[in-house]
């Protein structure tokens, strides 16, 4: 019990530091509304709510590129950071002294957000709940947090009651722990529900009298996919599983006209056709190659082949990419090439890697190329960063602050501070000194 203690208040006292060096970074500029700053170079923007202070713009990109979490995660995490020190004092104190944990607080920073409360708000209800914080569970103090925000802006908690009335919507996805596997949820009229909650009644009635013996919740799931396909459910509901081939050769073709075309990319060795094994399916995941028909089900597949040339590199002189070329760097680059990023490349734009100047010939090839956020690409053109490209498909990053990180197909490898002074092991000066080779390579290979 007593080491659980000492840990912790280590745990705590570790929060509360790196809550102060992130606030230290963000007001390392002390940027006040009304100053004039040059266009190029960092550019003040503000994160934080009304009464926070303005922040270097790729100020996010530092603190993701080192603490290794997406350039969406560090924005919030400064957000809520600004925010509690200059609109919720007492719950920053409350994090310093250790009697609350920062990831609780910024459940309270969020909420305040949520119902677009003013600085003046934010004083009030923090003066409400400090006398709270360190003495009662934590639910019981968001209830009294959600309470003084009743009672201090009674008209934009109506206002955001409003909103959720107007944010009726369907949201699929695909389970992390199985991408064969994918979800959906709604929130609709609770009359259209019914309706639906009716159909699907009847179509997992209709699929368990053809003769499916699965679980009903199994076979609802069933139904639902079903659903994807209108004349296949007619079908069904009239009597015909037209999804069995001996249905198939005896109903009309044209039932199938309005299926969907799933278009898909797929990364596989061509032996894993001939042994099975893993697939990676763009935007999905892995998946093993016996599993591709849960995850198209029905749909007609429309293949979309990648190839990858180990020839010369298809140069152009003109600063657009052609296809060709984009698809070889997309084919190589999976995902965005800013350190520990998990953006899909192709959700991205083509960034070259050293900057296109009009008249010189060369420049568009896939080893000036490689895929980049927007957010990623403004701090390499305007905040400072640094990009190089040694070698096709690896690139080495310097922060403006000096922290050097190599990404490339087996992920990033944070190098350390620049420089002959830093304390990089041995590995990590290899790659410094050696960026076009990894460490188990010769300099022959």
């Amino acid at each position: 019990m007593e080491r659980l203690q000492v840990a912790l208040a280590m745990e705590s006292a570790a929060q509360a530091a790196k809550a102060r060096a992130i606030l230290d970074l963000a007001l390392e500029h002390d940027w006040r509304e009304g100053d004039e700053f040059e266009m190029v170079g960092p550019r003040p923007v503000r994160i934080g709510g009304d009464g926070s202070p303005l922040v270097d713009e790729s100020l996010p990109l530092e603190i993701a590129a080192l603490t290794a979490t997406s350039v969406t995660s560090a924005t919030l995490l400064i957000r809520d950071i600004v925010n509690l020190h200059s609109r919720h004092p007492s719950v920053w104190a409350a994090v310093q002294d250790g009697r609350v944990a920062l990831w609780r607080v910024r459940q309270l920073s969020q909420l305040a957000d949520t119902f677009e409360l003013g600085y003046g708000e934010c004083l009030l209800v923090d003066a409400k709940v400090e006398p709270l914080l360190g003495r009662l569970g934590w639910g019981r103090i968001l209830a009294r947090f959600r309470a003084a925000i009743v009672q201090v802006a009674p008209a934009k908690v109506t206002a955001h009651t409003d909103r959720a009335r107007r944010s009726r919507h369907v949201r699929t996805g695909v389970s992390e722990d199985d991408p064969s596997l994918g979800w959906m949820s709604a929130l609709a009229d609770t009359g259209d529900m019914q309706a639906f909650e009716h159909l699907l009644g009847l179509v997992t009635k209709a699929l368990i009298e053809h003769g499916d013996t699965d679980p009903t919740d199994v076979v609802r799931s069933k139904a639902l996919g079903r659903l994807a396909d209108p004349e296949g459910v007619l079908a069904l509901l009239d009597g015909v599983d037209d999804s069995i081939p001996s249905a198939q050769r005896t109903e009309k073709r044209s039932r199938r006209r309005h299926a969907p075309v799933a278009q898909v990319y797929v990364h596989l060795s061509p032996d894993t056709l001939e042994d099975g094994g893993p697939v990676r399916i763009e935007r999905i995941g892995p998946v093993l190659v016996d599993e591709l028909s849960h995850v198209v089900g029905h749909h007609r597949i429309k293949l979309t082949p990648v190839v990858h040339v180990h020839d010369a590199e298809p140069v152009v002189d003109a600063y657009e990419i052609p296809d060709p070329i984009r698809q070889s760097v997309l084919n190589r680059d999976r995902y965005e090439v800013f350190p520990f990023s998990s953006r899909e490349a192709r959700s991205c734009d083509l960034d070259h890697t050293v900057p296109y100047v009009t008249g010189e010939p060369g420049q568009t090839r896939p080893s000036n190329l490689g895929p980049l956020a927007r957010r990623a690409h403004r701090g390499k053109t305007h905040a400072g960063w640094k990009l190089e490209q040694p070698r096709p498909g690896v690139f080495r990053w310097t922060s403006p602050r000096g922290q050097t990180y190599q990404v490339g197909p087996d992920g990033t490898h944070i190098l350390g501070p620049a420089g002959p002074t830093s304390r990089a092991g041995p590995v990590e000066r290899f790659l410094r000194w050696e960026p076009g080779r990894r460490p188990d390579q010769s300099k022959d290979g």
